[in-house]
């Protein structure tokens, strides 16, 4: 269920004239949700899905670490991208009706 909630979120953000790089890109550090492009910037997004409220939560320092080394093993492994500014985004996706997706909170420059 998760897989096809990030996906749909990726076709959002393509319909934006973002560019998908990766989905659920892994390495021995851990798991990135998305890898987006915009532009000359590469966007690392964390996807985290609630049932009820909980909107407000905050990554753990210790997981925007882990995904921070993610970030760079990716970059090692594409040079193409070395160049390119990074952001890391926080996105919320809130359960809708019929565990469909509800309110969607995009936190950009999350750390």
């Amino acid at each position: 269920r998760d897989v096809e909630r990030s996906r749909g979120l990726g076709d959002v953000y393509k319909r934006q004239g973002y560019r998908l790089i990766a989905r659920r890109w892994r390495c021995a550090a851990g798991e990135i949700d998305l890898i987006l492009r915009h532009r000359n910037r590469l966007i690392f997004a964390e996807i985290k899905y609630r049932q009820h409220g909980m909107t407000n939560q905050i990554l753990s320092r210790r997981q925007q670490q882990r995904i921070t080394k993610a970030a760079s093993l990716f970059l090692a492994k594409n040079p193409t991208f070395t160049t390119f500014d990074c952001q890391f985004d926080f996105i919320i996706m809130q359960a809708g009706q019929n565990f469909g997706i509800g309110k969607i909170t995009h936190i950009r420059n999350a750390w």
